[in-house]
């Protein structure tokens, strides 16, 4: 004997992060294409690129889902900050796919049902599955297989991504009329300012430089770190990718210690700043011209006021000779 079909739409949400569905999400679509003539799976989708989190597209998920349950009707419901707008934007999928119809909100207990307070009724679904798409993820990821097909995965997720600009921070060390550079093995030779990639647990672009610095230079007291400016970095790795590199371009005091080189940095050595350009490799050659204009304008500034403390003296001494 058939189950009873009701005339309500049944809804599932989700997002199916996943290569393919697990038990827990069978489970649940069963149970709701069983129940109701009329089906719509609301994919789960976020703006931005993929992450590991969401590595999967909305294409990638419709078709998959699609593949298993031709008669739903498939949407993407995209997130909000709001959960009552992310559920009035719910409300109005549903509305506007099947007009004057009520529905039906399916989900498990550690569903978005929970979370729901839009116009229709939710219902649970007995959850038959401890696997989560996260430690399915998670696995994948452990061990690449040898397939074309997963090749393919990799090369479609890649070409489908928006060009990335990396975040990147450098640091040009002062002694005096000197500016501490590393040097690598790789870099035939040349030299380049302190730094590295910014880290998604830095708080800020100052907090990179100070880490980075501290990474890189060792035994050493440094200090008063001051943005000068930022450039693009013509980086070997990202040629002809799309990709790129943007730097921020921080000075800051060594204030005492005996340097020595973390991190991956072979080297470190003292150059006076007017002798950096030939000494540079190609990429940092636009953070040394930043540094010796920054270094320029500071000599004009204190040539300006020792000069105009001169005049100011020699004022005092003219207005006090006149008195006598």
């Amino acid at each position: 004997m058939k189950s009873k079909r009701y005339s309500a739409v049944g809804v599932v949400v989700g997002r199916f992060q996943v290569s393919e569905l697990h038990a827990g999400h069978r489970h649940l679509l069963n149970d709701v294409y069983g129940r109701h003539k009329k089906v719509i799976i609301a994919i789960g989708s976020r703006a931005g690129q993929p992450t590991k989190r969401d590595p999967l597209d909305y294409e990638l998920r419709r078709t998959m889902l699609q593949k298993l349950y031709p008669r739903a009707i498939i949407r993407p419901i995209f997130d909000h900050t709001s959960n009552g707008a992310w559920c009035k934007r719910l409300d109005n999928l549903i509305e506007d796919t099947f007009p004057n119809q009520s529905a039906v909100l399916y989900g498990s207990r550690d569903s978005f049902v929970r979370a729901y307070v839009g116009k229709f009724p939710t219902k649970f679904v007995r959850s038959v599955s401890t696997v989560s798409g996260t430690s399915l993820r998670e696995n994948i990821a452990k061990i690449p297989k040898g397939s074309k097909t997963f090749r393919e995965g990799a090369i479609y997720v890649t070409a489908r991504r928006h060009p990335v600009t990396y975040p990147t921070v450098d640091v040009a060390i002062l002694r005096d009329d000197e500016v501490l550079l590393g040097g690598k093995m790789i870099d035939g030779g040349k030299l380049r300012f302190i730094g590295g990639f910014v880290d998604p647990a830095d708080q800020s672009l100052e907090e990179a430089a100070r880490r980075e610095a501290g990474e890189e230079v060792k035994n050493a007291v440094i200090g008063n770190f001051l943005f000068m400016g930022s450039s693009r970095i013509n980086d070997y790795r990202y040629r002809e990718s799309g990709d790129g590199i943007m730097t921020s371009f921080f000075r800051a005091q060594f204030y005492d210690g005996n340097p020595k080189p973390g991190d991956d940095i072979d080297w470190l050595t003292w150059v006076k700043v007017s002798k950096i350009r030939n000494k540079l490799m190609p990429s940092h050659r636009p953070l040394g011209e930043i540094l010796i204009r920054e270094v320029r304008r500071e000599k004009q500034k204190r040539d300006r006021l020792i000069k105009e403390a001169i005049l100011a003296g020699c004022e005092d001494s003219t207005s006090s000779a006149r008195k006598k």
